[in-house]
Formats: C-alpha cells, structure tokens, sequence
C-alpha cells in the first residue's frame, strides 16, 4: 500500500481490561498491546501507551499515573480509551487515506446506551468513519467458529480481567448474561492479600500475576507446584523471599471461584427451558485468559455437572471473531448495536 490510499483498510479492535488487540482486514492481527496509558499528572501530558506504559508499573516516579479505560468490565475513563482508540487506528493505518477505515469494536455484555454512544464517538474521535458496536461474547462465538445464527443455545463464560461474563446465546443474539466483577484482576489481588495475611510478605500485581499463571490451579489436583517470589517483609519492610506452593494460590482463590459458580448456576435457572437441552448437549464454552487456570474445566465440570469445553485460542477468540465480522459486515450488521 502506497502513502496515498483511496480507501483506508476497516479494522476491528478488541478493547480488553488487559490488552487491547486490532485485527486489519486481509492481513490479521497486527497489535497486541497493554491497554494502559501514562501520564504526568504534573503537566497532564500523555507519557507513553500500550506496552510502553504497562512496563511502567511499580516502578514509576509519584508524578506517572498509569490508566486503563475498562474497570469491572465497564468503561471507566472515556479520555484513556480515546487516547488508545488513535494509538491503535494511527499504528494500524499508515499514510494518508482519503476515506477514514470503517471498525467493528468489542463491548462488555450489559453496556448501556449511554456508554455505547460515548464509545462510538471516541472511535469516531480517533479516526474512524463507520463504527459497528458487538459484544465480546458473540465476537468471541464467532471467532470460536460457532454458527451463532442458529436456533439453538449455547452458554459461554469469558474470564477476562476486569470481569467473568456468562452469556447464553442464541439466534444471534445474547439471551440472558451476567457480567460480574470477579475477573483476573480481582484474583490477582486476591492472591496479594493472601500472601500478606499468610506471609506477612507484600507483593506487586506482576508477581501476583505470575502465581496465577505458573502455579496456581482450582479444586483436586494431583500435581503441586511451587514458585519462589519475591517482596518485602512486613515485620522488617526488608527485601525478601519466600516458597509459594499450589495449595496456597487455590486456599487463595478458591471463595472467588465458588462465587463465579454460583452466578453460572443463576444464568443456568433464568434460561428458558426450550434452551435448556442445546446446554446439556453442547455443555459450557470457557475462554479468555482466566480460562486457562489449570483444572477450570474439571472443577467446573464435578460442581455444574455439565461438560465443559476449553477454548483452544482464549485470548484472541473475541479478535478474531470481530475480525470476521468487519472482513463480512454484510452478513453481520444485524448482530451490532
């Protein structure tokens, strides 16, 4: 593609507490950032975006305050996401195009009007022509190859970061969903408080985070693991470390699950019983990050009593399946808000 572009290449971008990913039609995705922005709160300049930003954590002068644009799944500053909405559409259209890319972006189930209107407008903001608003739950179905035109029911849980949505789709459309709080985030912090109380040992949300991902796990497990990390002492406020074991991250962990549980059980109550057989047929579809703690799905599958599927791509399920929606957005225009 030369500098001077007739018609800008349409994108979709998949808007996570976590990362923020943009896929460009025919060429797939080409960013993969931290959806986290920089500033000096001495002058409000912006100071870095995206992974540049995300590096910055724990390690930053008082005067850098670091932002993200979703909190518990919901838009919770409008000024960040416009900020990463140009980072992204400015990275992934390079040059001068004469007509601005039309973009298909992912939003929490449960969004207001309100919020939808303000989240068209900061795309709009950023550079875009045409906006199609889709929630992550159907982009991530689509992007799982499910045919979610059909008449028959699937229910989908999406352990993200800032929250678990559980939807049960159909028709393509969503049913009835639940969007609660208790995302990877709230387990990382549940890990920190675990460690502190037990310990007596504070730890940062990257260490936090390595717990999550290396050796912790949910329910009966045959295998434990341990992990040495690192923090400061509370009794001494010295540099130190300790042994963490999986037992711990699950002792942690596990009254966060059992909640998320009982949420899936009241989706499970609310569906309406035409539905209630394409459930038990197809069982429950996990994705999202969160989605890989190890044992989910057997924890799942001896506390539901249904079969539980893991996806095979969880974190870039709802990308690709807005990708799929912008590069067919004939077939696909009557699933957006």
């Amino acid at each position: 593609m030369g500098l001077l572009s007739i018609f800008g290449a349409n994108l979709a971008i998949d808007l996570g507490t976590e990362n923020t990913r943009v896929y460009k039609e025919k060429e797939g995705i080409i960013i993969n950032e931290s959806s986290a922005v920089a500033f000096d709160t001495r002058t409000a300049d912006v100071v870095a975006i995206g992974n540049s930003a995300h590096e910055m954590y724990g390690k930053s002068p008082e005067n850098i305050m670091i932002l993200k644009p979703l909190e518990e799944g919901k838009i919770a500053n409008f000024e960040v996401t416009k900020i990463i909405f140009k980072y992204c559409i400015d990275k992934a259209i390079e040059g001068f195009n004469l007509f601005q890319p039309k973009v298909v972006i992912t939003a929490p189930s449960g969004i207001s009007d309100i919020e939808l209107r303000a989240l068209e407008d900061a795309c709009t903001y950023s550079g875009a022509r045409d906006v199609y608003i889709v929630e992550s739950t159907l982009a991530s179905a689509i992007g799982s190859e499910f045919d979610i035109s059909k008449n028959e029911g699937r229910l989908i849980v999406n352990f993200g970061a800032g929250s678990t949505e559980i939807s049960i789709i159909s028709m393509n459309g969503i049913v009835i969903s639940k969007n609660i709080k208790y995302g990877g985030d709230y387990i990382d912090q549940e890990i920190i408080d675990y460690v502190y109380d037990n310990h007596s040992l504070i730890i940062g949300k990257n260490t936090a985070k390595e717990i999550k991902e290396t050796i912790a796990a949910i329910g009966e497990v045959t295998t434990y693991d341990e992990l040495e990390i690192s923090g400061r002492d509370v009794m001494t406020g010295m540099p130190s470390s300790i042994m963490i074991k999986t037992s711990d991250a699950i002792e942690a962990i596990k009254d966060t699950f059992n909640i998320i549980l009982e949420e899936i059980r009241y989706v499970l109550e609310k569906n309406p019983p035409e539905l209630s057989r394409d459930i038990l047929k197809n069982g429950i579809f996990i994705t999202g990050g969160g989605s890989k703690l190890k044992n989910l799905n057997l924890y799942m599958e001896k506390e539901l009593g249904l079969r539980v599927v893991k996806s095979e791509n969880p974190f870039t399920d709802a990308i690709n399946g807005a990708g799929k929606i912008i590069s067919n957005l004939e077939e696909y225009k009557k699933i957006g808000k």
